[in-house]
């Protein structure tokens, strides 16, 4: 019975150490560098953002507020550095550091909570820093636009004149006009205006035939 209660004793104080250290172990800085920022990637830019640490469940977002953290950026000929705060809604900042001459170079970046954790600082952090090492890339440039102006021209431009159509079309023949010629068609024409003069004719030569007959027989 006695060996029961030292058992249950012992785990109960590691569950209370367990439930004591694991809030502790929790309370830390994050840490994310950017080089070349931007959609410009601009040359020798670091932007760095520090943020608390995501809560285990059942924690609320008081355990992530802290006043004061620290942001270092240091490197050969490099050292800058920053405060700032953990506050809600997000919790985290962003710094932009403009460091000339950055190309190839290694630096080391480092945020550092200064303060204890909580709005009355009640939660002590066991693990302050979160640290990271960068190198410093040549950036891609943006490209220059350049405007090329054409030159201004003198000369008088040249006016094409479109090609005529000619669309062929049914053309009447003309009729000649003549002067009439009214003898000639007189003599030409065969039609009933002559019989009147052919019987008159007949009759006259039919009398001439029969007064030289009668003067004839009388003679004799």
């Amino acid at each position: 019975m006695v060996k029961k209660l030292l058992v249950a004793g012992v785990l109960a104080v590691i569950g209370a150490l367990v439930w004591n250290v694991a809030p502790a172990s929790a309370h830390h800085p994050e840490v994310t560098v950017e080089v070349c920022p931007g959609p410009e990637n601009l040359q020798n830019v670091v932007d760095v953002t520090a943020y608390a640490f995501i809560p285990p469940p059942g924690w609320g977002d008081e355990h992530r507020i802290n006043d004061d953290v620290l942001v270092e950026v240091t490197g050969p000929g490099v050292d800058l550095s920053v405060t700032g705060q953990f506050q809600a809604p997000d919790y985290s900042f962003t710094t932009r550091f403009n460091i000339p001459d950055a190309v190839g170079k290694t630096l080391t970046v480092r945020v550092t909570a200064v303060d204890q954790w909580g709005p009355d600082q009640q939660y002590p952090s066991t693990n302050p820093n979160a640290e990271t090492t960068i190198t410093v890339p040549v950036c891609n440039e943006t490209p220059t636009t350049s405007t090329t102006v054409a030159p201004t021209s003198t000369v008088a431009p040249t006016t094409t004149v479109a090609p005529t159509t000619t669309i062929a079309t049914d053309v009447l023949p003309q009729t000649e006009d003549r002067p009439q010629d009214n003898s000639a068609e007189q003599l030409a024409f065969s039609g009933n205006e002559t019989g009147p003069v052919v019987l008159a004719a007949a009759g006259l030569i039919a009398i001439g035939t029969a007064l030289l007959v009668t003067t004839r027989r009388r003679s004799v």
